[in-house]
């Protein structure tokens, strides 16, 4: 599972890989990420914002960010059919202050994928008419 930014002379969408990537793990493109908090279940990044003071130009101060990881780590493991590891990792993180957004997450995400998958059942029906 990649979870980091391509080297610099890669094109992301011409590899062979780039199909297979969890959508979810496309982190913004304005955050760089510096490193992953496992006990907080977070990759923690830096972006850039723009500050207006008194100076005739605008300044550009360092935003610190965050996107949890949780919900890719479950779907992940849940679309391998390694339900006791998924159930375990959910365990243990009952207690994290996101744990409840990121079951809304992962649950998003599986609804989108579905309905965004074109399934047999609906070319079968189209056909019937």
């Amino acid at each position: 599972m990649q979870v980091w930014y391509p080297s610099q002379g890669a094109d992301p969408f011409k590899q062979e890989d780039f199909l297979q990537l969890d959508p979810e793990l496309e982190f913004d493109r304005e955050v760089y990420p510096l490193g992953l908090l496992p006990n907080v279940g977070v990759v923690v990044g830096v972006s850039q914002r723009m500050s207006f003071s008194t100076a005739e130009f605008p300044c550009f101060e360092p935003s610190p960010q965050a996107q949890t990881i949780l919900h890719c780590l479950l779907r992940h493991l849940l679309q391998r059919d390694k339900n006791e590891e998924a159930l375990r990792l959910a365990n243990l993180s009952a207690e994290k202050p996101h744990f409840s957004h990121c079951l809304e997450w992962l649950l998003f995400t599986v609804f989108d994928a579905d309905i965004s998958r074109p399934s047999a059942s609906k070319n079968q029906v189209s056909q019937k008419k």
